[in-house]
């Protein structure tokens, strides 16, 4: 989420520095809202339908134009509180309520001192420098901490370690040791109810179901949660991958898990750590559709992985841990906000033929888009046997001659942005499938969607050139070989589970001239579109 909020913001602009965050919070005036059962905009504009205004808080919408005509329109997933001047997202805050909830910087309780007399807040990162608000590590997440960062300072910070003792930070540390508590009333209250608004493509199975959320803010704003799928079995929300058979199906997982190499649960480093990142932000509420069924990625063959369904780490999650470098094992570290470690242990996996079969496609839309020359756009449209069918309501662009999504972002040979392909990038430059080292290859990271894209980027990581992905099948030795600087041709062990290896041939290159340049893009209100 930070990273997509971010960009957002900074493409918006960054909200003024001097709101006030502990002025009354408390319920505008509201003003008549648009009918949110109104007939969609036939132009490809954003309609009132999921999304309208209030008094105080304004949804925004991303807009984008490139040179090939393409325009793009789509809700941004964020409002703008117009009394605190701040972008916010309507977010769980607490076990029982939903708030108007901004970007927060991570931080913890730590000192700013050598003899950890002087408390201070000290960041997890370097400030983002569009938000004043932090939340402070918490191993309970429906309890958030918010603080204000007041008069942040560079420099060493410290915290005390499990043992008591007083050790230094990084040098390079953002703190404050002027925070001011900030009370969840502070930002505007959501009030959620069932969504009865009936959406095409959107229809619920006997084994899939749809649940559906609205939101409506004290002010007369609302906003009408995109549908999430619940397995009607488990009472479980969850995501969709491909199971080790090669088939779609729907995950009730609420996590994904993996093994760790660089982070262990004792200080002599003997036990890795599992790590489990939650698909959503915990969910707080009673009636949360969570399970204790995580989703564990294992490479099926080369160029394609496939996910187990297994028991969630049982034990308390920990709340230090450490890292080892260079041989050595390193001091206790706090766990952050958001991330659940355990120590390594066996996990029960769920049968795969008990997880519901499901569909996924592409398919083409204009419902936010007026397509150009060079790009459409697409949604992801997921169907089951039982009557599930679900098209997303948001959609993704596609440079429509080569058949891969694309984002804007800028290119090595471009001084503006461009729609440029989400492809993989060759992980391993000169390497070789023969000894004498003249019939090269390439390294593309294995891909859970087992369907090739038809691009890949160069090697060199300073470059953003593409070429079109050799169309023989996968090299498969054991053995492969690379170049040295002086000339040798050196054997080593290929690396199946994590890359496919490709006969390079004669690369060719996609033209730069392919990729659309973005002409505009900004955060606009329904009323300046």
């Amino acid at each position: 989420m930070a990273s997509s909020f971010l960009a957002l913001v900074h493409c918006g602009g960054d909200p003024p520095p001097d709101a006030d965050p502990d002025a009354d919070a408390g319920p505008d005036a509201p003003r008549p809202r648009p009918d949110a059962s109104a007939a969609p905009d036939a132009d490809g504009r954003p309609s009132s339908r999921t999304e309208g205004p209030g008094s105080r808080f304004e949804p925004l919408y991303n807009v984008r134009n490139f040179e090939d005509g393409t325009e793009d329109v789509q809700f941004a997933d964020l409002f703008q509180d117009t009394k605190l001047r701040i972008f916010c997202r309507i977010r769980e805050a607490g076990s029982s309520e939903h708030r108007c909830m901004p970007f927060l910087e991570e931080g913890f309780e730590g000192f700013a001192d050598s003899s950890c007399s002087q408390p201070a807040v000290v960041l997890t990162g370097t400030p983002s420098g569009i938000t004043p608000f932090a939340n402070l590590a918490n191993l309970e997440p429906c309890a958030p901490r918010i603080v204000r960062l007041n008069a942040l300072r560079s420099g060493q910070a410290y915290r005390r370690d499990e043992h008591g003792q007083c050790r230094p930070l990084s040098r390079d540390s953002h703190y404050t040791t002027l925070p001011t508590a900030v009370p969840l009333s502070t930002f505007g209250a959501f009030t959620r109810t069932a969504d009865t608004v009936v959406m095409p493509r959107e229809r619920g199975g006997t084994k899939l179901a749809l649940e559906r959320w609205r939101f409506d803010g004290e002010d007369g704003s609302f906003q009408l949660a995109p549908p999430r799928i619940v397995d009607v079995l488990r009472s479980a929300e969850g995501t969709v991958h491909r199971t080790m058979d090669r088939a779609l199906r729907f995950f009730p997982s609420s996590a994904r898990v993996r093994l760790t190499s660089h982070m262990f649960a004792e200080p002599t480093c003997t036990t890795p750590v599992l790590q489990s990142r939650p698909n959503d932000p915990w969910a707080c509420h009673a009636d949360a559709r969570r399970t204790n069924i995580a989703s564990r990625a294992e490479p099926i063959e080369p160029g394609c992985v496939g996910w187990r369904a297994v028991r969630e780490p049982a034990g308390d999650p920990l709340q230090l841990v450490h890292r080892q470098e260079q041989a050595t094992c390193g001091e206790a570290e706090p766990v952050f906000f958001g991330e659940r470690l355990y120590a390594s242990q066996p996990l029960d996996e769920i049968p795969q033929d008990t997880l519901v079969p499901v569909a996924r496609t592409f398919v083409t839309t204009t419902k936010h888009t007026v397509p150009g020359s060079k790009l459409d756009a697409r949604s992801v449209l997921v169907t089951s046997a039982d009557g599930l069918e679900l098209e997303e309501r948001g959609s993704g662009l596609f440079l429509s001659k080569y058949d891969v999504p694309c984002t804007d972002d800028y290119h090595s040979r471009s001084t503006t942005e461009r729609c440029v392909p989400d492809v993989p990038r060759n992980q391993d430059y000169g390497i070789f499938s023969d000894a004498a080292c003249t019939q090269a290859l390439i390294a593309l990271l294995n891909d859970d969607a087992c369907a090739p894209a038809k691009l890949y980027r160069s090697g060199d990581g300073s470059s953003s050139d593409l070429f079109e992905r050799p169309t023989g099948a996968p090299v498969t030795a054991d053995t492969f070989y690379r170049s040295g600087g002086n000339g040798e041709c050196t054997p080593f062990t290929a690396q199946h589970d994590t890359y496919v290896y490709l006969a390079r041939g004669t690369p060719v290159e996609v033209p730069l001239a392919e990729l659309p340049r973005l002409f505009g893009r900004r955060l606009a209100k329904a009323s300046e579109l």
